[in-house]
């Protein structure tokens, strides 16, 4: 009797099957990679700004204190001046529009200054000392407002020019 080798030919590759499979766990791991990496996020929140805006404030006053000289031959004030939707950190005892070393910092769309209690809407800080020059025990606070969570924050200020609270 003869001996019959299995006469069906081995082939080197992957079978449909096998292939189908791989294709659809690649799918899968697109799909949770897409949502994940494209998806919009919320970064912004009411803690973060409001600690760049204290800093800010603290760098204005800093500077004042310090006598900055780096911008001109004699010492002046430093302040920030406030609009609705932006913070203006200038040099001088009052903000000037169209002074050309104004910095402007925009608020993330979602925030807004939704009061502002201060003199001229403005805190000017002191040369030499730091102090509030335009302090007002009436006017002394800046409220701001979260519009995606309805959250609302105001800080107050003491006459010294530091975040006396934050409510």
């Amino acid at each position: 009797m003869k001996k019959y080798r299995n006469t069906i030919p081995q082939t080197l590759g992957f079978s449909l099957v096998e292939i189908a499979i791989v294709l659809g766990v690649v799918a899968t791991l697109f799909v949770v990679a897409q949502n994940t990496a494209f998806r919009p996020q919320q970064v912004a929140n009411v803690s973060d700004t409001l600690d760049t805006l204290v800093s800010d404030i603290s760098l204005q006053q800093n500077k004042s204190m310090s006598g900055n000289l780096s911008t001109g031959s004699s010492a002046v004030s430093y302040g920030v001046y406030f609009q609705s939707d932006r913070y203006i950190l200038f040099r001088g005892s009052s903000y000037d529009q169209v002074a050309t070393d104004n910095f402007t910092i925009s608020l993330n769309p979602v925030f807004t200054f939704s009061a502002i209690n201060l003199p001229s809407s403005q805190l000017v800080f002191a040369t030499g000392s730091g102090v509030l020059s335009n302090y007002n025990q009436n006017q002394r606070s800046v409220s701001i407002r979260d519009s995606t969570n309805n959250v609302t924050k105001t800080l107050q200020f003491n006459s010294l020019g530091v975040v006396d609270s934050v409510q």
